[in-house]
């Protein structure tokens, strides 16, 4: 009966280890990766000089900036290509 009662020790130390290689495994395999985005973003666009209100209208109503927890600010400075006519 001793023979019996190392094997069962035996193998809950062999099970014992397999939940620690596990937890361990686990641990480092799961990364918690935290990005920050900036609170004001400036963007310069420039047009050529002949370019209609139209054309700059449909350019600005698609650049949009969404922040996931409240609001970002966003600069826009207007510009025209010099030498284009």
């Amino acid at each position: 009966m001793k023979h019996f009662g190392q094997a069962v020790v035996f193998q809950q130390i062999i099970f014992m280890k397999r939940i620690l290689v596990f937890a361990v495994a686990s641990v480092i395999l799961s990364s918690c990766v935290s990005v920050r985005f900036p609170e004001e973003i400036e963007v310069k666009v420039e047009f050529p000089q002949n370019a209609s209100p139209e054309q700059i209208k449909a350019v600005m109503s698609g650049m949009s900036l969404s922040h996931h927890k409240g609001h970002a600010r966003m600069h826009v400075k207007i510009d025209s290509l010099p030498g284009q006519q």
